[in-house]
């Protein structure tokens, strides 16, 4: 089991990695479309669009490896005076009461709607926008970032578990 624990870990910490070019893309897609607009005087949408969605899919992939290095944001009056033990009880109410239930949620309302992007083949709205499958395979983020998530949140459960069995 610990050996699929690491693997979870080494997954979200590699697609962090992977974000992490994102964002570089994403500054270099910025300079590119100021100095078209400004020093040339052309525009394109489609790049505008990938900006705006780059920005969506930085932030969901992020999550779970937030979750993983304990950096989400916590309202820490009481949790930061406790022992080990009485971290480990609070992570396991919040990854099975919390976590999981928002989890397995998003990745339920989230089927339908993705499911009709790829059905219907969705473009952008703007002409010059993207073109298919742009728009599908960006909005699957919103069942992938949930799944990752729910996949992490089982691994701190078993960190936090075999901490209370210790």
């Amino acid at each position: 089991m610990q050996r699929l624990v690491n693997f979870i870990d080494s997954v979200n910490t590699s697609i962090s990695r992977l974000v992490s070019l994102l964002i570089l893309l994403m500054v270099v897609i910025t300079f590119i479309i100021v100095v078209m607009r400004y020093v040339f005087g052309y525009g394109f949408v489609w790049m505008q669009e990938l900006l705006l969605w780059l920005h969506g899919i930085v932030l969901m992939s992020g999550i779970s490896y937030t979750l993983l290095n304990d950096q989400h944001v916590r309202v820490d009056v009481l949790y930061r005076n406790f022992n080990k033990r009485e971290k480990a009880k609070i992570e396991i109410i919040n990854i099975l009461f919390f976590v999981m239930p928002l989890s397995i949620y998003l990745i339920y309302i989230s089927q339908n709607f993705v499911g009709i992007s790829w059905e219907v083949q969705e473009i952008s709205r703007d002409s010059g926008g993207l073109p298919f499958p742009a728009i599908p395979l960006i909005k699957t983020m919103l069942i992938v970032m949930p799944t990752l998530l729910s996949i992490q949140g089982l691994s701190i459960l078993y960190k936090n578990i075999k901490l209370m069995r210790s």
